[in-house]
């Protein structure tokens, strides 16, 4: 496939230092049954790793791949957002690249997208440990249930624990860019969870299906998993944002529902601010909470 040809699927993925795990990715995309056109790109954030080097080397051998860098590290919102912009495809799949798509459902979530004309559809996940061998998942026979209506529902893995999974499934790009549908660039956390309550404010075609058709890896060294002054400042951050878009989400939905919500992130918040270490910055923040009746 030429890189500029138009691509049915864009896997999109944006990738820091995951170069241990990115090859197994990108086989588990390459090795999906009956998907003709597709394209997986990947856009490095300044990787401290050889992330980079390792994705040069996969797009030499595949030309299904292809690899962009940013000029700095960004962050994985901007880094989504330009994923977005530079894709070729029809239909959008955002891809962790330390995670897995589950063996040759691909193809069947592509069928099921087009044929009920859905503007997302999301299906289950399997959680598996860093190391965890997913041989075993390829010769198993999947049901298929016809896709429903998400609603207010989160996609679960196999054991019911919910989830803002946006990497569980297809995204109609038509849909995303005609409803300016982009990851808010200020939050390194919960820009997932945003996108996925703001996508639902657009559409009643988001869609459910029961069937897995990924491999969360659940990692100790992940960004998810790593602390610093640094990360809680961008947690601090992204827990405002989520709070500012409840509290004007409010102006529509005036349900008992939202007033729980907005004080749950109202605690969370004080709770992230409270984590940090620097008293000046923490006083100057509570003055702006009170100011805007957040706090106490």
């Amino acid at each position: 496939m030429g890189h500029q040809k138009k691509s049915l699927i864009s896997f999109c993925l944006p990738c820091y230092n995951v170069k241990d795990f990115i090859g197994a990715c990108i086989d588990s995309i390459v090795c999906q049954k009956e998907l003709d056109s597709f394209e997986i790109l990947c856009i490095d954030d300044r990787s401290t790793d050889g992330t980079y080097d390792e994705l040069l080397a996969i797009q030499a051998s595949n030309s299904n791949v292809r690899v962009l860098q940013n000029e700095e590290n960004k962050g994985v919102s901007f880094t989504r957002n330009r994923l977005l912009r530079e894709s070729l495809g029809e239909y959008i799949w955002f891809v962790d690249p330390d995670d897995l798509l589950y063996p040759n459902i691909a193809s069947t979530f592509l069928v099921e997208i087009k044929k009920n004309k859905c503007d997302a559809l999301l299906g289950n996940f399997v959680r598996i440990k860093e190391n965890e061998d997913t041989s075993a998942f390829e010769h198993r026979t999947l049901e298929i249930n016809p896709p429903r209506p998400m609603g207010t529902n989160l996609p679960n893995d196999t054991n019911g624990q919910k989830m803002c999974a946006i990497w569980a499934g297809l995204f109609n790009r038509g849909f995303l860019v005609e409803n300016s549908l982009i990851f808010n660039e200020k939050m390194s956390v919960y820009e997932d969870m945003l996108f996925y309550f703001e996508i639902q404010q657009c559409s009643e075609k988001i869609y459910k299906i029961d069937t897995p058709c990924y491999f969360y890896r659940e990692r100790t060294t992940s960004v998810m998993h790593t602390y610093s002054q640094k990360k809680l400042l961008s947690t601090y951050f992204s827990t405002r944002e989520m709070l500012r878009f409840f509290m004007s989400f409010k102006k529509f939905n005036e349900s008992a529902t939202i007033d729980e919500t907005i004080s749950l992130w109202k605690q969370s918040v004080v709770t992230a601010l409270a984590s940090l270490q620097d008293r000046k910055f923490i006083k100057s923040q509570l003055e702006d909470l009170r100011s805007e009746k957040i706090y106490p």
